[in-house]
């Protein structure tokens, strides 16, 4: 079933996404033996086990048997891995970002561009919020001595906060990667929010979005998923690749993920 849903989505967004994110549990190969991708579309191959939301302060880790040089052998266009992570709990910190440090060298390499995601835990005072985004990207950014890191980073300030705050989060988020380029993701909000989240973030130095949940969840039942791709996850899609035309751009060998398109 979720073979069969991810295979519905990718072939419904085609080739309108720079990118797409398979994992090698549930689309790679499956997506990638049956013609689903289209060739102008790249592939981003998730490194991470499952499961480790179940408990934040453990970390996480690669999925077993599976390495940045895995990914590369299965043709895609670069690998991402997510840290649980927050910046001021460093018994986690340390652990993780020796991970990241790991990944870095390995996908170094073999020249493969590595999309880290950073998601903070125990996060719920907005301006504590912010701050862990944006330390989390100025640390992990240090990280990247060989130009193949690029940041999925949650977006960094809060809903309900005003425009104004959210461009000083973007500024303070971009100053802290340091040149390293970041994409926002959607984090669950929803089509709406994160559209208004995206247009701030592409005029304060976010080089395009990696959205998920946004885009595809209302297709999640078979039954209606035909519709809702027609009538909302192209047109969603659509909406937010517009807010990024004239942006800044990823560099062209670097495509994003999940539905994603750089400026």
């Amino acid at each position: 079933d979720l073979t069969a849903f991810k295979r519905d989505i990718v072939v419904g967004i085609g080739d309108r996404a720079s990118g797409v994110m398979l994992d090698p549990e549930y689309s790679v190969p499956q997506l990638l033996d049956d013609g689903s991708v289209p060739e102008t579309v790249g592939v981003i191959c998730a490194l991470e086990s499952q499961g480790y939301l179940d408990d934040p302060r453990g970390g996480n880790q690669l999925l077993p048997g599976w390495s940045p040089r895995r990914v590369s052998e299965t043709g895609a266009s670069a690998a991402k891995l997510l840290v649980l992570y927050r910046p001021d709990d460093r018994e986690v910190a340390d652990r993780q970002e020796r991970l990241v440090a790991d990944v870095v060298a390995e996908c170094a390499a073999i020249d493969l561009p590595l999309f880290v995601e950073p998601v903070p835990y125990d996060v719920a005072d907005p301006v504590d919020r912010t701050a862990t985004i944006v330390e989390a990207a100025r640390r992990l950014a240090r990280l990247d001595d060989d130009d193949v890191i690029i940041l999925k980073a949650p977006f960094p300030g809060s809903s309900g906060e005003s425009d104004t705050a959210w461009a000083d989060a973007c500024d303070r988020l971009d100053d802290a990667a340091g040149g390293v380029p970041w994409a926002t993701l959607s984090w669950g909000a929803g089509l709406d929010e994160f559209a208004d989240q995206l247009a701030v973030a592409m005029e304060h130095g976010c080089s395009g979005f990696m959205a998920g949940r946004a885009i595809w969840r209302p297709a999640l039942a078979p039954s209606a998923r035909q519709s809702a791709i027609d009538t909302h996850v192209v047109p969603a899609f659509e909406r937010l690749a517009r807010l990024v035309d004239g942006g800044r751009p990823v560099p062209t060998t670097l495509p994003t993920t999940e539905g994603v398109s750089p400026s």
